[in-house]
């Protein structure tokens, strides 16, 4: 972490890989009646992989619910159990002989959770008389062992932290928000802590929650033209355990666009123009300015290439450099992620760009309608690993922990490289999804023309 302290990220920066997708393998393929595919959801927990999801059958004429419990070696199980119509299906707690399945419900004019919990012994589920009443605007879910609900109570000006744990209250607080969110809650990002599987359209967010062991930290990047004063970054910490809170304020000089993003107690934040990409770096704890680094419009015939995936088409190149990237940055907005592995650090840097934040699917991926209070939810965090429907420019850049980790690429520059390499091949993805899966990764792609679901593990 070091060099990324220092900026000596002075390009190891621009590991742009030669290798590509050889460290993956193929879990699981499965054959479909049809093309036509909705509410494809996956979960993993415990030892277990669970995948969710509507299949049109052409004998029945209509479509069919599936749920598959999957292992590490791929062998899968269906399970038989009452599906839940107009219901948002939030996370699976996996327990020794059970699973329970969280639902956000609409009854009575108000958002419920339910759970259904499915017995592995007998193959039978029951859904329980209990539910829980979410009284307040769902910004994020967060699954780590226990389901965590993040709402903004808009009339009083609270986050609310709600922590659940087989359908009983394990923690419920709410903290005072020193300016309002009002305007901003809709498209509040919850950040997982050190989630690989962050994306560049996470990052661009100007509101951004993170959970990180018994804390909260909320971030809110106010910009030349947001801010009533000067342009800043505001970081409020609320510890869980004490119900105590904090707040600091980072200033900047920037007069264009900026996002933030924390890690390991550091504050990252990345500035663009059309001529220079700039990342600043403090102690979030102490307000210490750390570093600045660089990197400026490359005018020699071979600027570094960048990554570029489309959620509109499915589609990841790289067949752009870091100049177009630049030049785009009038209307994108700029982005930073990291996350630490077992070998490396990673600092994914780029930009995020969709046209009126709205959702585009390709016509094989069916979104069934749900009911009106449902529909309003914010599901951004709930559908996180899902590819973002805008247009996302980016570069890697690592931090090896020792001399031999520099071959290890990051996960997700191994996802990129797995499908630049597959679109060689002429094969074009129309869905695509990630989780987490005992210290790997499956990324979950449904191939319309071939009928199939494949899931390959990194």
């Amino acid at each position: 972490m070091r060099k990324f302290c220092t900026l000596g990220l002075s390009l190891v920066c621009f590991l742009l890989v030669v290798l590509e997708g050889r460290c993956q393998s193929v879990l699981k393929e499965i054959n479909l009646p049809s093309g036509k595919i909705k509410n494809i959801q996956a979960f993993a927990s415990g030892d277990n992989f669970y995948l969710l999801y509507d299949v049109f059958n052409p004998k029945k004429k209509d479509f069919l619910n599936v749920t598959l419990q999957l292992k590490q070696d791929g062998t899968a199980n269906e399970m038989l159990y009452e599906h839940k119509e107009n219901a948002i299906l939030l996370a699976i707690q996996d327990e020794p002989d059970s699973a329970w399945f969280y639902y956000l419900v609409e009854e009575d004019r108000s958002l419920m959770i339910r759970a259904l919990r499915y017995d592995h012994k007998t193959n039978k589920s029951k859904w329980q008389n209990k539910t829980i009443e979410i009284e307040n605007n769902i910004v994020g879910i967060i699954f780590d062992k226990t389901l965590s609900v993040i709402a903004y109570d808009d009339d009083l000006n609270q986050l609310q932290y709600l922590e659940i744990d087989r359908m009983r209250r394990a923690d419920n607080r709410s903290f005072e928000i020193p300016f309002s969110l009002k305007e901003y809650y809709k498209r509040i990002t919850v950040i997982k802590d050190n989630d690989p599987l962050t994306s560049i359209e996470q990052g661009s967010s100007k509101v951004k929650v993170y959970k990180k062991d018994k804390k909260i930290i909320l971030t809110i990047d106010h910009t030349l033209y947001e801010s009533r004063s000067s342009p800043n970054t505001d970081v409020l910490v609320f510890d869980i355990a004490s119900g105590k809170q904090t707040i600091r304020n980072f200033p900047t000089n920037a007069r264009n666009s900026f996002r933030s993003f924390i890690h390991n107690d550091l504050l990252y934040r990345a500035i663009s123009s059309t001529k220079i990409l700039q990342l600043e770096i403090f102690n979030m704890l102490t307000g210490e300015f750390i570093n600045r680094t660089e990197i400026r419009r490359d005018t020699t015939q071979n600027p570094p290439p960048i990554y570029l995936r489309n959620g509109r088409t499915f589609r990841t190149v790289k067949t752009e450099t870091v100049n177009d990237l630049m030049a785009t940055t009038s209307v994108t907005d700029p982005s930073v992620v990291l996350f630490t592995s077992d070998s490396c650090t990673t600092l994914l840097w780029g930009s995020y760009y969709v046209k009126d934040n709205v959702m585009i699917v390709p016509g094989s991926i069916i979104i069934a309608p749900i009911a009106t209070l449902l529909a309003s939810v914010t599901t951004a965090a709930i559908t996180s690993k899902i590819e973002p429907y805008g247009i996302s420019r980016y570069f890697y850049t690592v931090e090896p922990k020792n001399e031999n980790s520099e071959k290890n690429l990051p996960l997700r520059q191994r996802i990129d490289d797995y499908e630049i390499s597959v679109e060689r091949e002429k094969i074009f993805y129309k869905y695509k999804n990630y989780a987490e899966f005992q210290r790997s990764t499956v990324g979950i792609y449904f191939d319309a023309k071939a009928m199939k679901l494949i899931l390959v593990k990194f």
